[in-house]
């Protein structure tokens, strides 16, 4: 039956017992000797002081062992692996608890590790990832940020820094962007909560809401393309197939029919070449980003045309997917080209700020006279455009975690296109 009381006093009522029955056996010794008072008295206390002396340091060494046992505990769960509490015990049950023990820390340094290397390999994926993250410890401090997180609130290191200090707080089990943050209206917060080694951390993810709005437009735009793609080809491709018959046949050689009847085809070819460049809107292969070096980028853009000229004012390598960069540029390096007529230089400039790669593309045309309706899909000031250039152009390079924008140039003639693609940390 196990006892229901202290071990402490499970102990003491045990050496009581056993100091009660010795002295029973002494004086029952002294009773059958036929010993006098004296001598009676004199082995009593004998005997009981013994009995005494030995059950007192019984229960001392005894509570002395549980004692090392808990600070032994006390030291795992300090992660003081190399402390052995029970030294002066050597041999029998004390070394086999040593052994479990040595045992026990052995799992518990690699659990530790695993832990450790779990969280390297979190802190080291929160790192890499284009959107924004911070990681905020139990006392509301940054235990880690992003590169996306510290250039969105233009600090360096925030480590150790209140989260007060970098544009949040908590309020309501969640965290909130300070309003007068520049965050807050254009930012949402989604946050998750991990325990790793004994600490609560929240992870926050700042999303753009412009981005947001631009996934939904371009899935808008995607599917309005699929429709038009389908509608119009099915109507266009039969209307292209009996003009082309009737122009074979005898009653249509007259000259007016059959030059009506070219118009005819002429217009549903073009139609149906202008659906076929929006459907590139929907097949665009996602970007294939290396290190591109810029001596690389001039050779194939000095090619383009020869009116191009470049100028270097950085040549830290691109990260990027060099295809379709090369493509962007061909297509504003045309646009520049027909935008200046008078066939003076296109200037194409490489140049660097803190987070990002600049291309700039510059003319000396006549500028941009309706700069709202550059980006809107089928909108364009050329009598053959359709339409679709700058803004493939744009999805391209938002795709590579960048941006395209063209303006007039500032007190000079002509426009300005920048490509921003993020710098390679």
């Amino acid at each position: 039956m196990k006892p229901t009381i202290s071990f402490e006093r499970y102990l003491k009522i045990r050496l009581w017992l056993l100091g009660g029955i010795g002295t029973l056996l002494c004086v029952l010794v002294s009773f059958l000797a036929d010993w006098d008072g004296l001598t009676s008295f004199s082995l009593f206390l004998l005997v009981l002081s013994l009995i005494g002396g030995v059950c007192w340091q019984l229960y001392r060494e005894t509570l002395d062992v549980v004692d090392r046992i808990g600070l032994q505990l006390d030291a795992l769960r300090n992660e003081e692996y190399n402390t052995w509490h029970l030294a002066s015990y050597r041999g029998g049950r004390v070394e086999s608890l040593r052994a479990d023990t040595q045992r026990l820390t052995q799992k518990m340094q690699q659990e530790r590790e695993a832990i450790l290397q779990q969280e390297t390999v979190l802190l080291a994926l929160i790192a890499q990832l284009a959107i924004p993250v911070v990681v905020i410890d139990a006392h509301k401090r940054v235990y880690s940020a992003n590169y996306g997180y510290t250039q969105l609130i233009g600090k360096g290191d925030l480590a150790g820094r209140f989260a007060s200090e970098c544009g949040l707080f908590h309020d309501g089990d969640k965290w909130h962007i300070v309003s007068s943050s520049p965050l807050a209206a254009n930012y949402r917060l989604y946050e998750n909560h991990v325990i790793r080694n004994r600490r609560k951390l929240d992870i926050v993810m700042c999303f753009s809401v412009a981005q947001s709005l631009r996934d939904n437009e371009k899935l808008v735009w995607q599917r309005l393309l699929r429709v038009l793609n389908h509608e119009v080809r099915n109507s266009l491709t039969p209307i292209s197939s009996i003009a082309q018959s009737l122009q074979q046949m005898t009653e249509f050689k007259d000259e007016k029919g059959h030059e009506l009847l070219q118009v005819i085809d002429k217009r549903a070819q073009h139609l149906l070449g202008f659906v076929d460049a929006y459907s590139a809107f929907n097949r665009i292969q996602k970007p294939n980003k290396q290190a591109i070096s810029i001596d690389s980028l001039k050779t194939s853009i000095a090619a383009l045309n020869p009116r191009v000229r470049i100028a270097i004012n950085d040549d830290t390598p691109i990260f990027t997917d060099e295809g379709q960069l090369q493509q962007v540029l061909i297509n504003l390096v045309n646009n520049a080209c027909d935008a200046d007529s008078g066939g003076q230089a296109i200037l194409v400039e490489f140049d660097i700020d803190e987070q990002f790669h600049l291309i700039n593309v510059i003319d000396s045309g006549e500028g941009i006279s309706n700069t709202d309706n550059l980006f809107v899909p089928f909108y364009s000031t050329k009598a053959q455009g359709n339409g679709i250039g700058l803004v493939l152009s744009r999805e391209l390079i938002r795709q590579q975690g960048g941006e395209l924008t063209l303006q007039n140039r500032d007190g000079a003639p002509g426009a300005i296109a920048q490509i921003r693609l993020p710098r390679m940390r």
